[in-house]
């Protein structure tokens, strides 16, 4: 009797080391944006799909491996081989649950978070919305970190708003602590001209770095605009005229004034009637440079508008904090009344700008200034002023995270895997995108493999 127990328990180890590299094989394939089955598994075909090929290919090298499949075809129906498709999925399940419990676990010890919201279709033509986090975690850094990706059927805000708040209910978000929203809704168009290119693909190139804040981009927004507008004299279009005259002459084409058709005059015609006749040059400027530096300006400016921009300038008095700025640290604690208190943070805000002013740093940026306060303990000597940098440094910017989530879906859901159901999309989006953290969390392959093992099973 005895023996017969040793043996089972032996047995039951033996399939417990198994899954977990069975767990292993799963989230490897998911990190790497690789399909997991083949056309048909069955034992005769050669091809079985990606994940029962490395299976196998390591059983070679793994005596126990080996003995584990080889009892799994002998008895395909009494012994579990933890090779079919339920539990391929239930690893992937797992994996994803474990991982987005951790992320909120993380956003519920920040407490204030904001999210970035976009929309885009997939190869099978289904609106997928994706829903990134941003927080400041305790060590004073800016995490953006994949929460959800949700097919829509309705983009409308209305139906958006209905989206959001069901997915804060399902991993129980408060909606209270949402400081923060971004959309993508800031139209661009390419031009032709070099230096406008360039400015624009270096404001671009800066507004996707992950530990942006708002206030650093406010201000190379306001730049930008402030750029722009000293392209529109005549001095900076004729020299890209002239330059276009050359590019033309190169290429051997021949720019010659359309003919314009003569207007009759009438006797009663005064000289303000007389129609403008407008050269080549003087439509480029008026019907097409003119309009494209317009759009360009607008398309920033509805982004950043005139109403906010006032309130953009003001997180400036915290990069660095100075004594003669208080009147913009008033202007900025009225828009989160109730997060702290709006009267000690004056005084806090005064004896750190003296700290700083004694230890001679100068203006390196909210976020490493924070960093720094982190670092040297002076964060939790001044907590209002703490909860006040963690807010502004929630704030996004972009939702340049979402984009690079709908990279990774062009990579997961593709021609042939267009059939992919949501659930499953959705976890094998967010191993993709959040490996690092996967491999960050304490105890990772025991939760999921203490959760896989004890789900019950036929």
């Amino acid at each position: 009797m005895k023996k017969a127990l040793s043996l089972a328990n032996k047995e039951r180890q033996s399939r417990k080391d198994i899954v977990y590299l069975l767990i292993d094989v799963v989230i490897t394939l998911a990190q790497l944006n690789l399909p997991f089955r083949g056309h048909n598994e069955g034992e005769v075909f050669a091809n079985k799909g990606v994940f029962k090929g490395i299976v196998e290919l390591i059983s070679r090298y793994h005596p126990p491996l080996m003995i584990h499949l080889q009892k799994g075809q002998a008895n395909p129906k009494g012994y579990p081989s933890y090779l079919s498709p339920t539990s391929q999925n239930e690893m992937i399940q797992y994996s994803a649950e474990i991982l987005r419990e951790d992320i909120i676990e993380n956003i519920q010890i920040a407490h204030f978070f904001s999210i970035c919201l976009d929309t885009t279709p997939d190869i099978a033509k289904k609106d997928q919305l994706s829903i990134v986090v941003r927080y400041v975690n305790i060590n004073g850094e800016i995490i953006e970190s994949l929460l959800d990706l949700i097919e829509v059927a309705n983009c409308t805000a209305v139906g958006l708003v209905t989206t959001i708040v069901e997915v804060f209910s399902k991993h129980g978000l408060l909606i209270e602590s949402l400081r923060g929203q971004g959309y993508d809704g800031c139209a661009t168009m390419a031009v032709t001209f070099t230096d406008i290119l360039k400015l624009c693909n270096i404001i671009s190139k800066y507004l996707q770095n992950e530990d942006l804040n708002i206030s650093s981009a406010s201000l190379h927004i306001e730049s930008l605009i402030s750029t722009l507008q000293g392209y529109t004299t005549e001095a900076y279009f004729d020299q890209l005229y002239l330059q276009a005259e050359k590019i033309a002459e190169n290429i051997g084409v021949t720019y010659s004034e359309p003919r314009h058709r003569k207007v009759p005059t009438r006797l009663d015609d005064s000289e303000h009637h007389v129609p403008i006749v407008l050269t080549g040059k003087e439509r480029m400027k008026e019907q097409f440079f003119n309009d494209v530096i317009e759009l360009i300006k607008e398309a920033l400016q509805s982004r950043f508008s005139h109403e906010t921009m006032p309130l953009l300038k003001s997180i400036e008095c915290l990069n660095p904090p100075k004594a003669e700025n208080i009147q913009d640290l008033r202007v900025l604690a009225s828009y989160y009344i109730g997060d702290f208190d709006a009267d000690l943070i004056e005084y806090e805000y005064k004896l750190l700008a003296k700290s700083i002013e004694l230890s001679n740093i100068g203006k390196i940026g909210i976020h490493k200034l924070y960093l720094y306060m982190v670092k040297e303990g002076i964060a939790k000597l001044y907590p209002n002023l703490n909860i006040l940098y963690r807010l502004i440094l929630t704030l996004p910017v972009t939702s340049s995270a979402c984009e690079r989530s709908f990279s990774k879906l062009k990579l997961i859901k593709t021609r042939l895997r267009s059939t992919m159901c949501e659930d499953r999309l959705s976890n094998l989006l967010l191993l993709s995108i959040e490996s690092n953290r996967m491999n960050s969390v304490p105890k990772t392959f025991e939760k999921i493999h203490e959760r896989f093992w004890n789900t019950p099973r036929k």
